[in-house]
């Protein structure tokens, strides 16, 4: 099977929720610039290093240029992704404000850090992202094993219709809703027929 350049379940989807994210990126960078550095909280580091993992807008394979698309994950895909491996989208503008307002003279005074962390201390969309990234450490062995055994049974599904090439895969699932809703049936039965996928389920919250 070719299918080689569709991303991993996990990786991808997280991609597709964090395209918004690139003022985050821009200003992370910026922050650094000068003699003192923002201590940037580790969900910005990750929404940004997600994004910079989604950049370009085509993909090479054996086949020839397919688009991007062509190996994005179905949408019904993220019913099985756990919520806490789902990164927001949403750019706090108020608080990337103020590092750009605190950063403008290349450096950062201890009261300027001290705000900023006040803010983030009393910002519920910050605290709520901090929750899931401890929730993904504190898992990160069964989300591993998880996302393993669920990629492998995608992959199965594929070959199980008839899907064995990149160019299939986008004529047939991607471009096909029909095409695409056998493969979530047959998905949705081998995942039926996994004890050990169906108790990771329960483990990290998954109710596809």
């Amino acid at each position: 099977m070719s299918i080689s350049g569709i991303q991993s379940g996990q990786n991808a989807y997280e991609i597709s929720r964090t395209q918004s994210s690139s003022k985050a990126t821009e200003l992370s960078a910026s922050s650094r610039a000068g003699g003192d550095s923002v201590t940037i909280s580790k969900e910005a580091r990750e929404l940004s290093a997600v994004a910079q993992a989604g950049k370009g807008t085509e993909v090479f394979n054996e086949e020839g240029d397919l688009p991007l698309e062509a190996y994005s994950m179905p949408d019904w895909y993220g019913e099985y992704v756990p919520d806490a491996c789902i990164l927001s989208p949403e750019i706090d503008y108020e608080y990337w404000d103020l590092v750009e307002e605190y950063t403008a003279d290349g450096f950062l005074s201890d009261d300027e850090r001290s705000k900023l962390g006040s803010y983030l201390d009393n910002d519920p969309k910050h605290q709520a992202e901090l929750e899931k990234i401890a929730y993904r450490q504190k898992n990160r062995n069964e989300i591993h094993e998880y996302f393993t055994l669920l990629d492998g049974h995608f992959r199965a599904s594929l070959e199980e219709n008839g899907i064995n090439s990149s160019q299939e895969y986008y004529d047939s699932v991607v471009k096909d809703a029909a095409g695409s809703e056998k493969v979530r049936q047959s998905m949705a039965e081998r995942i039926e027929n996994d004890p050990r996928v169906l108790e990771l389920m329960d483990i990290l919250g998954v109710s596809a």
